[in-house]
């Protein structure tokens, strides 16, 4: 019986000894530690300018080329679908293979290449939104606000933008993947949920949610301002480019995230290399 009992507790603490280890943090220390990882808040807020460019394309689109360029709405939703679906599955496609190649993000050095890849990726959404930007204002410069669809040099706007808008997207879609993956990464293990729930909130509150309510806020501010304009017939149509504009100008804001996120992944490498946060050297 001795030798039972003796048994019975060499197998309790081997058991003990290797079963993992639970902290439980508190819900706001948790918070705040993730408040202090730059890594995690510039892709959660790089994430966030992604999504408020989609939600508000998707707000205004239909508006403002039915308004501005007389087209039907059949014809506009075509559009829609060709620049953004069509952008965003090419940049589906393409991203996560070069996001692979550059070592994916379960690694410091890793991380490092891929966000240098997305740096790439947003700059090319933001040469993609100032082209359309361009395209908006000498449309609105040329008083063309209200021509035929017809109109060759109309049409030729047109498709201008709409291609504009299919670059913006392919480099958006072709970062996301990268960007959510470095996101959860740059967390340790145990706070990777409450993480990504944060993630999802920033995207909603700051992202989808100011998409539609950010140009509004534009557009009620130029009609305050310029009441002189409220004469101008093609007025309101101005006031729906100018909101689309502001939308567009969301990928600076993705880019400079994602500029910041790289800065913060290279500092992190660095201090890895030096050993600091008591880990191992080049792990």
């Amino acid at each position: 019986f001795d030798e039972f009992q003796l048994r019975q507790a060499r197998a309790a603490s081997h058991c003990v000894a290797g079963a993992p280890v639970v902290v439980e943090t508190d819900a706001f220390a948790q918070i705040g530690r993730l408040a202090g990882q730059r890594l995690y808040i510039w892709t959660a807020l790089g994430l966030a300018a992604v999504m408020f460019v989609t939600s508000g394309v998707q707000f205004l689109w239909v508006r403002v080329f039915v308004a501005a360029w007389g087209i039907g709405k059949g014809f506009a939703v075509t559009g829609f679908l060709i620049s953004t679906g069509l952008g965003g599955a090419v940049g589906v496609v393409l991203g996560p293979q070069v996001i692979d190649r550059c070592g994916g993000f379960m690694t410091t050095e890793g991380r490092s290449k891929s966000l240098r890849f997305i740096r790439s990726m947003m700059s090319l959404s933001v040469l993609g939104a100032v082209a359309c930007i361009v395209a908006l204002t000498a449309k609105w410069q040329k008083g063309m606000l209200d021509n035929s669809p017809h109109d060759a040099t109309n049409r030729y706007l047109l498709y201008g933008v709409w291609l504009a808008i299919f670059v913006v997207f392919a480099g958006f879609n072709a970062s996301i993947a990268g960007l959510t993956g470095i996101n959860i990464a740059s967390v340790d293990s145990h706070m990777r949920s409450i993480g990504s729930g944060c993630t999802v909130s920033i995207q909603n509150l700051l992202g989808y949610a100011m998409g539609p309510l950010l140009p509004g806020f534009v557009m009620d501010l130029l009609s305050a301002a310029l009441p002189w304009s409220a004469t101008d017939p093609a007025w309101p149509v101005e006031l729906l480019c100018c909101g689309l504009a502001s939308v567009l100008l969301g990928a600076v804001l993705a880019l400079g995230c994602s500029i910041c996120a790289l800065r913060a992944a290279c500092r992190e490498s660095k201090r890895m290399i030096a050993g600091v946060d008591h880990k191992p050297l080049l792990a």
